[in-house]
């Protein structure tokens, strides 16, 4: 095995968290070799890319079932490569449908498969638990509650902190981006990180938008989180009233007064940040059917399964169009009971991740597969 790490991170969050990691190890280990499958924030800080993400952004089963041959295109390349450079560890970060076939892959060769961001198996496929203790050498997980549910089934797992609490303290202490909000109440636009995604999104957070407007003096910004996202509503129509900010989404946040988002990590970044936010969702009828018929959880938003309760609200599917974005954002405007209890819900979820300094916690752990002998 050679002094070099395999890392695959199928989509923007983890990307970005992965860099987090990246950057800690160049720093600790700058003679070893990182490849693999991520995206721009991994290629910045040090990985060389086999192939990027950006195409790999798929949303719900119809898409992965379209894109099934180029899937294993990657996968082969990347296997590849790792035969070439016989790394003695891979670090895969969250995107289980891929990744949880490359830790097979991986673990039939010897190498030591480390899996940081777990599958949500907690919410729809316990299935994956036989998969994960038979070729995943160790769990470092983002939520604590995560940590006994994997040991009860004989999987080594450790929780490391959640990577958004110091992302969100680093955006507190930093100096303000420039935000080209308007007059009044700042709103911010979040339709998600996946080309299928925004499309299905983004269209109803433009239409509520509109009408708010006609209610009260407000602005908007929608926060992009890659080029590669801002090529794809450039297509798109939108009224020249709606700014767009590509690559800075924790800033244009954090400026805001409430936020529409898209589910997913955002919706708990927003919360770090102690934004009022509704959150938003549709994907494919098929997705959303057999997601229905086997999601073993009350809740979708990250904020709120943490809290076991509804803390923000939850628009999903026909529920989510644009009256009823704008009816649920309202009373979160402005102080009163709506916003409070919310906040109170923000301060809850702050106290169940803590404050462990995640990226720390995962570089030391992995570093032990390489240590002398």
């Amino acid at each position: 095995m050679s002094d070099s790490l395999f890392i695959s991170a199928g989509e923007f969050s983890g990307d970005q968290h992965g860099a987090d990691v990246v950057r800690l190890i160049k720093k600790a280990h700058p003679s070893m070799a990182l490849f693999g499958l991520g995206g721009d924030p991994l290629k910045e800080a040090g990985v060389t890319l086999v192939e990027h993400n950006n195409r790999l952004a798929f949303m719900g089963l119809g898409e992965v079932l379209r894109n099934y041959s180029f899937l294993k295109k990657v996968m082969k390349r990347m296997l590849a490569e790792v035969d070439r450079q016989k790394p003695a560890a891979a670090l895969l970060i969250d995107y289980p449908g891929f990744n949880m076939r490359l830790a097979r892959a991986l673990k039939k060769r010897g190498i030591k498969v480390y899996y940081y961001i777990s599958p949500k198996f907690w919410a729809w496929n316990r299935r994956r638990l036989k998969a994960l203790r038979t070729y995943v050498d160790q769990m470092f997980v983002i939520f604590p509650f995560e940590v006994a549910l994997l040991q009860e089934n004989n999987i080594s797992a450790m929780y490391v902190g959640n990577p958004l609490v110091e992302q969100v303290e680093r955006v507190k202490t930093a100096s303000r981006e420039f935000v080209p909000w308007g007059k009044g109440k700042r709103i911010a636009l979040l339709p998600g990180s996946r080309k299928q995604e925004v499309e299905r999104i983004l269209p109803v957070l433009v239409n509520a938008a509109i009408r708010m407007q006609r209610e009260i003096e407000c602005s908007f910004v929608l926060a992009v989180p890659s080029p590669y996202i801002a090529q794809v509503i450039s297509n798109m129509d939108l009224p020249i009233s709606i700014k767009i900010i590509i690559g800075h989404t924790p800033s244009v946040v954090d400026q805001s007064d409430a936020a529409w988002v898209a589910s997913g990590t955002a919706t708990l970044e927003a919360a770090l940040l102690n934004i009022p936010h509704v959150l938003v969702y549709r994907t494919g009828v098929l997705t959303y059917r057999v997601a229905k018929a086997v999601l073993d959880i009350s809740h979708v938003g990250l904020v709120n399964i943490l809290a076991d309760r509804e803390v923000c609200p939850e628009l999903i599917q026909r529920e989510a169009h644009p009256d009823a974005l704008v009816d649920r954002l309202m009373p979160l405007l402005e102080e009163g009971t709506p916003r409070r209890e919310m906040m109170e819900g923000f301060a809850s979820v702050r106290e169940i991740l803590g404050t462990k300094s995640s990226a720390d916690a995962v570089v030391q752990q992995v570093l032990k597969a390489y240590s002398a002998g």
